[in-house]
């Protein structure tokens, strides 16, 4: 194999998660992984342009799921119901990604004893749909939440 160097050199984006600070658990992210490639499926073309439209109706701004539509942990409860109805529609190129932490969340939230918790989280870090949020859509959500943008 040849490395070759790009001259210019190409650009890089590195997104950083927001829980650099130690409470990052290793343990129920890899099974939050394991969770999401069981539940992995073939790409939904349709599905992509659903999602593109949706921001393009939007004005290019990202559908945020507001914490203050859930302020009591039955709505919370039905917001988790629909999410994992939104993680069985055929995938996105974005939605692993959002499906992952999504799940990292109610893994902590459910080896805590604290399901309504792990929703809490989700509204707090990765508050987008998995079925409709492209990927420029979620780094304008993600940065507007904590997570920092670096480009290399």
């Amino acid at each position: 194999d040849t490395l070759q160097v790009a001259d210019p050199p190409v650009g890089l984006k590195v997104l950083l998660h927001p829980l650099r600070d130690g409470h990052f658990d290793n343990k129920a992210f890899k099974k939050a992984i394991d969770w999401g490639s069981k539940a992995a499926g073939r790409y939904g073309k349709r599905q992509a342009v659903k999602a593109w439209l949706a921001q393009a109706f939007n004005h290019g701004v990202p559908e945020i799921i507001k914490a203050e539509k859930f302020p009591d942990a039955q709505r919370r409860a039905n917001l988790l119901k629909d999410l994992h109805r939104r993680w069985e529609q055929r995938p996105i190129c974005a939605a692993l990604c959002i499906e992952v932490w999504q799940m990292y969340f109610e893994v902590k939230g459910q080896d805590a004893g604290q399901p309504d918790e792990a929703v809490q989280e989700i509204l707090r870090w990765m508050p987008v749909y998995s079925d409709r949020t492209t990927p420029s859509a979620l780094l304008k959500a993600l940065t507007a939440h904590g997570w920092m943008l670096h480009q290399l």
